[in-house]
Order: structure tokens, then sequence, then C-alpha cells
């Protein structure tokens, strides 16, 4: 006779709020099949995140009831969901701009208009003209920073969105198929994260 067993979590431990979101260097398609964690260098936090727009849009999975032509299920066919989720930074910088919108500087014209002054130097920056998609490892921090959501190769698309009267960056991530013995599509890091001090 067969005797149920123990919980299959011996603490329920859950993955609640959003701490930080964290980018690292791109790394290119050559260097993953050897790629492990140590490999995702240059962690960046990207900082204030517009509140409640941190959500998981990743599709469910589904079944696909196959039936006979009496309408009675015989068996049915699993589709895969998606990894996937949306964020809106609320900074709006230059840098910004050049990270996820792949804007570049354009240099000032000798004579400025008589309509921009010229003291602090203007700092102009334009975008628009590429398809603004970047791909790099990126990862979700819970609320206590102890857990980590990682997309080891993550496609990332953005755009400025209006928020009230507020012109932010909302930007799409989504996880891309990865395996090796190091590294999957999705990876759940239980581990403290540790941040530079100044």
């Amino acid at each position: 006779m067969t005797t149920i067993i123990n919980k299959i979590d011996t603490i329920t431990s859950c993955f609640t709020g959003q701490a930080d979101l964290i980018t690292f260097a791109s790394i290119t398609d050559a260097a993953y099949a050897s790629a492990e964690l140590d490999d995702l260098t240059t962690p960046q936090s990207l900082g204030d995140i517009f509140e409640g727009s941190t959500s998981w849009t990743g599709e469910d999975a589904t079944l696909e009831a196959i039936k006979n032509e009496q309408g009675a299920i015989v068996c049915s066919r699993a589709l895969g969901g998606t990894f996937s989720f949306e964020f809106t930074a609320i900074s709006f910088s230059a840098s910004r701009l050049a990270t996820f919108l792949k804007a570049t500087t354009i240099t000032n014209p000798s004579e400025l208009p008589t309509w921009l002054n010229s003291t602090p130097a203007p700092v102009i920056t334009g975008f628009g003209d590429q398809l603004p998609i970047v791909v790099c490892p990126i990862a979700l921090l819970n609320q206590d920073k102890n857990k980590w959501l990682i997309f080891p190769k993550a496609r990332i698309v953005s755009n400025i969105v209006m928020d009230g009267n507020s012109v932010m960056i909302k930007s799409i991530v989504e996880a891309i198929s990865i395996k090796t013995t190091t590294l999957n599509t999705v990876m759940l890091v239980d581990g403290v994260a540790v941040y530079e001090t100044t």
C-alpha cells in the first residue's frame, strides 16, 4: 500500500515582488556554447522602474483537444508557453536611449539656433531609424533580492510611451531558447544579490 509522501516543498518558497532588474553585457552566439553564470558580466541595475509596470506577458502553456467525428476528445496536443515580461523605465536619459532605442549622439552644429542656449552645451540624441532590439542576459530580482529569475539570452524591444505627463521607455523582454550543460532558457537562482558599495 502506497502512502502519501511529504509535501513537495519542505517550506513554501515564494518569489514575490520586484526589487530590481539587472542587465548583463551581451554574449556572442559562439560564446554561449561554453558560457556559464560567471560569463554573465557587467551586471547593471536598471534603476527606477515605473510602479506597477513590471508584468508577465508570456503565453500560457495549453492543451489542444483532438476530437473524433462525434466530438469526443480522443487525445490532446500540448503547446508550450513562452517566457516574457515587460517593464517601463522612468529615466529618459541620453544613455538609456542609446542602450534601449539604439540612439546616437548628434554633433552640435557650429552655430546653435537662437532658441537654444549654448551654456551648458546641449546634448542632442537621435533615434527612430533602427529597430530597437537588444539581445543580452537579463534578470528579475524578488523583493528580498535573494531570488533571481534569469533569462541568459533575451531579446528586448523598446519604445517610448507616455503615462500621464511623463515620457518613459517601455521594454518587452522574451527569453530565447538555449540549452547547454551550464545554461538554460530560464534559470531560477537562489542567492543573495551583491551590490557595489559607494
